[in-house]
C-alpha cells in the first residue's frame, strides 16, 4: 500500500489532508534520530531537498530555541498545478508547530543565492543526486557553512544491505568530499555520512 501511495502523490495529498497518512521520506529513522542529534542548538540551519518535510520537522525541532531552518527545494509545477509534495510538506510543517522557524526557498539550490544566509552552523544535503546536483550542491556547503560547522549528506555510503545504491552521489563523496581537506568525516549511519567543517 505504501508504494502505491508513493506513486501517486495527489491521492496521498488528499489522504493526508484528511489526517490519513503521514508523509513520506526514504531517509531511515535512524538517519532522522542522527539529523537531530547533530542539527542540536544550531542557530542557522538548511536544508536541500525537503519533499514532504519529515526531516525538516526533525531539525526544526533540534536547532535552538531562536533558531531559523531554511528548506530548499523546487517543488516543480506540473500542467499548471501545484506539486502535492509542497502541499504536504507545508501542512506538515504547520502541524509540528514550527512554522515561524522554517522559510521555504521554492528552488533549485544552485539559483538560491543571497536567498540563503551564509556562516550555516549545520546543512543537510538531500537534493538532487546527479553529478551535476551533488556538484553544485557540494559549492553551497563550501560557500555558505561557517567553520565547526556541520554537514549531513544523504546517499553518500552504499549501506550493506542495498549494494544497488550506489549513486553519483556515493561516487562523488569518495573521489572529492572525504578528499577536501577542509572537511573531516565525524560519524554515519546507513546511507549517510556526518562532516565537520575546520
Amino acid at each position: 500500500m505504501k508504494h502505491f501511495i508513493m506513486r501517486r502523490p495527489r491521492i496521498l495529498n488528499f489522504l493526508h489532508r484528511f489526517r490519513l497518512v503521514e508523509p513520506q521520506t526514504q531517509t531511515i529513522v535512524p538517519e532522522l534520530s542522527m539529523l537531530g542529534k547533530y542539527a542540536g542548538g544550531a542557530r542557522l540551519a538548511a536544508e536541500i531537498g525537503t519533499f514532504q518535510g519529515i526531516s525538516a520537522v526533525v531539525i526544526a525541532k533540534s536547532i535552538a530555541a531562536d533558531g531559523h531552518l531554511f528548506c530548499i527545494d523546487p517543488w516543480l509545477r506540473n500542467r499548471d498545478k501545484d506539486d502535492p509534495s509542497f502541499s504536504i510538506c507545508k501542512r506538515h510543517i504547520a502541524r509540528s508547530g514550527i512554522e515561524q522557524k522554517v522559510t521555504l526557498l521554492r528552488n533549485f539550490s544552485h539559483l538560491v543565492g543571497d536567498d540563503l544566509p551564509g556562516q550555516l552552523d549545520f546543512l543537510f544535503i538531500d537534493g538532487d543526486h546527479s553529478l551535476s546536483g551533488i556538484t553544485a550542491d557540494w559549492a553551497i556547503a563550501k560557500l555558505k557553512v561557517r567553520s565547526g560547522g556541520l554537514i549531513c549528506l544523504h546517499d553518500v555510503y552504499v549501506p550493506e544491505t542495498e549494494p544497488w545504491r550506489r549513486l553519483d552521489s556515493t561516487n562523488y563523496f569518495e573521489s572529492v568530499i572525504q578528499k577536501d581537506p577542509e572537511f573531516r568525516v565525524v560519524d554515519k549511519i546507513h546511507s549517510l555520512g556526518v562532516l565537520r567543517r575546520a
